[in-house]
């Protein structure tokens, strides 16, 4: 009986550590950072932006109207872990006056930036990670429209064209993202960019012409798609 007893305790033992094998080895349902941690943490995500953009106050001695104007953009990117690059399409538009000799008052001056942008999260908290970026690419001014008439008093105007002025950028912020679900997140930038313009102003008599270096201030908000590879 002794002998028995000790056969059914021993195949009782040897049940449950096979059922706690079992447990183990089967995976329960992972959640979203659970997978992306166990593919590497590769990810891939687009993000649509709005918000606001401030025009460098220097641009004012050239008459562009320098208050804060909305603008829209679109960022698709890949990373692995805390680091990302991506591409960001940005988009804004605000005013240049012609003065009072020219044939309009005023004209729209559209800019739009394409550039590159990497990414490196600073520290997490909850859900929230605090982030940096830094950024390069091309930005694009175009007038609309895009000539003005000059009356300079004599028999006919004289035609200005305003070409459209192609620079670099360079800049870089600081911003707060969150999950908002699976796949969907939502954030916050503020950045600086920077670029170089030719510029042309009256010093007495003289017309003196140079480059100038100048800046836009970007407030953003963000939200995308994101998922783990």
């Amino acid at each position: 009986m002794t002998g028995s007893r000790r056969r059914v305790a021993l195949a009782l033992a040897l049940l449950a550590a096979g059922a706690g094998t079992v447990q183990a080895a089967t995976p329960g349902p992972q959640t979203e950072s659970e997978s992306r941690a166990a593919s590497g943490n590769r990810w891939l995500g687009v993000s649509v932006l709005s918000g606001w953009f401030k025009a460098d106050n220097a641009l004012a001695d050239y008459q562009w109207d320098t208050r804060p104007k909305p603008g829209w953009g679109i960022e698709a990117a890949a990373g692995a872990g805390r680091y990302g690059l991506g591409l960001r399409m940005t988009q804004s538009a605000t005013t240049q006056a012609m003065g009072s000799v020219a044939s309009v008052s005023e004209a729209t001056v559209t800019s739009r930036t394409l550039e590159l942008v990497g990414r490196g999260n600073l520290v997490s908290f909850g859900a929230q990670q605090v982030f940096a970026t830094a950024s390069t690419g091309q930005l694009r001014i175009s007038y609309d429209p895009d000539h003005v008439d000059i009356d300079t008093g004599g028999a006919s105007p004289a035609r200005v064209e305003l070409a459209p002025v192609n620079t670099w950028t360079w800049g870089g912020g600081l911003g707060l993202e969150r999950s908002l679900g699976k796949a969907l997140v939502g954030g916050a930038e503020f950045s600086y960019r920077a670029f170089s313009l030719e510029t042309a102003h009256r010093s007495g008599s003289t017309i003196v012409v140079g480059r100038e270096s100048f800046g836009e201030w970007n407030a953003r908000l963000a939200i995308g798609w994101r998922r783990g590879l």
